[in-house]
């Protein structure tokens, strides 16, 4: 279990990874992919993939809950999301670590883009065209 819930419950990305993997991943510290700052570790165990995967999946889910990435320690891989339809769905980056530069250009989100407490440790550029 992913040591960011005290109580040895299952995080929300936990079931992700395993399936990804078919055993559990957890880095040095116990913590899963997606809340791990270990960024080496990550990228050498598929986080660009599971990341792409997981969001893939909430954004194919017809319900109207959001594609909630809340909490994660993300890397360069969150530039990979701009790309992405995510239609009227709203993108939640709230509490979010993300350890790269993040480049906001050609972003088209119908619905709504949260980052709530998130901290972005490098350069953020935002490219707007009107």
């Amino acid at each position: 279990m992913c040591a960011i819930n005290d109580d040895g419950s299952a995080c929300k990305f936990e079931a992700r990874g395993e399936a990804m993997t078919n055993k559990p991943i957890g880095d040095k510290e116990g913590y899963c992919l997606f809340h791990s700052r270990d960024i080496a570790w990550k990228q050498a165990s598929g986080f660009e993939k599971a990341l792409m995967d997981f969001v893939r999946q909430q954004i194919e889910d017809k319900s109207s809950k959001p594609v909630d990435l809340s909490g994660a320690v993300l890397d360069e891989s969150v530039n990979k999301l701009w790309p992405l339809d995510f239609g009227t769905k709203k993108l939640q980056l709230d509490n979010c670590e993300i350890h790269a530069p993040v480049l906001f250009e050609g972003v088209e989100c119908e619905g709504a883009l949260s980052f709530k407490h998130t901290i972005i440790s490098r350069k953020v550029l935002i490219k707007i065209r009107y």
